[in-house]
């Protein structure tokens, strides 16, 4: 091997090497009857995965189980359950109280002077036949107010003169109710008060001891 250097001082450094002879040699076999054939691959080899790390996992995953349900039992004795004292009911109010709180949150509601007319005239029809149901034991709210008078009459639990105010009054509710006619604001506050007073004429006789309205 020799190397030589040229005279400029851009020149680069050339090397060359002694000649020598490489003997190449075929790995197929000369009386292999499929030479020209390509050696089919091997399948992939696996690997053993050590045991130790599965029983291991286990183990941990054994005592993080066991620590929860140990946590669990724990917590669940220290804290006491909350014990739902029922509070003393008194005696459930009459139907004409019920009533008569139920027609001054109507007024409340202020729906005449919203404008809101059918709403205070349903709303007071409600009521009415709500309180007569409780009153005289039937199904007052599911019937039409002639159905309301034919039982009141049948049973002839009150006047004459109280079963003709309570066909005028749901009369007038009817009309607004069921009817494209708009009332006078005045109108609706007579409603409302003489829903109260067929109320109190109607209710039961007060007991001793008992509060008046």
């Amino acid at each position: 091997m020799g190397i030589k250097k040229a005279d400029t001082a851009d020149s680069v450094f050339i090397g060359r090497t002694n000649p020598f002879d490489l003997d190449v040699k075929s790995s197929i076999k000369k009386d292999d009857p499929k030479s020209k054939e390509p050696v089919p691959p091997r399948p992939p080899v696996s690997l053993a995965f050590p045991s130790w790390i599965i029983t291991a996992a286990g183990i941990l995953l054994l005592l993080l189980f066991t620590g929860i349900i140990v946590a669990l039992i724990y917590f669940s004795r220290k804290i006491k359950p909350v014990k739902n004292e029922a509070l003393p009911q008194g005696p459930p109010k009459p139907e004409d109280e019920l009533a008569l709180v139920a027609l001054a949150e109507l007024e409340k509601e202020g729906f005449l002077k919203k404008g809101l007319f059918k709403k205070h005239y349903f709303r007071t029809s409600e009521i009415l036949k709500e309180y007569l149901g409780r009153r005289f034991s039937f199904d007052a709210p599911e019937s039409t107010a002639s159905e309301i008078l034919m039982l009141l009459e049948k049973q002839k639990v009150t006047s004459v003169q109280v079963l003709d105010e309570i066909e005028k009054l749901f009369s007038n509710l009817d009309r607004v109710k069921f009817t494209d006619y708009i009332p006078q604001y005045d109108e609706g506050s007579l409603v409302l008060q003489e829903a109260r007073q067929l109320v109190t004429k109607t209710r039961k006789p007060r007991t001793a001891g008992s509060n008046a309205v």
